[in-house]
């Protein structure tokens, strides 16, 4: 997603192709800057993660400005982690529920 000032919305990733790049609109879906990527990190389901821990991924996007709108390529996609079942990945902390 990206906030568009001039139509004063957000707007969904579309990539240069013009298709929809996958929606990390997702719960606990944390973003940052990695060395000037868009680094989304959010819950996900990791082949042999058993159920006493979850897979923590993480996608890396290149951002481009085209025209008026804002492209998006994944650069890459996977799991980053894995942590106990019963606690949520915070940027800064890990939390119990």
């Amino acid at each position: 997603m990206w906030f568009n000032t001039k139509l004063n919305l957000w707007v969904r990733l579309v990539g240069r192709d013009g298709k929809k790049l996958p929606s990390f609109m997702v719960c606990d879906t944390t973003m940052a800057e990695h060395d000037g990527k868009l680094a989304v990190l959010y819950w996900g389901q990791s082949e042999g993660v058993n159920t006493i821990t979850k897979g923590v991924w993480c996608t890396l996007v290149s951002l481009d400005k085209a025209g008026d709108m804002i492209c998006g390529t994944i650069d890459w996609s996977g799991t980053v982690g894995t942590v106990p079942y019963c606690r949520s990945v915070k940027l800064d902390r890990l939390e119990d529920h």
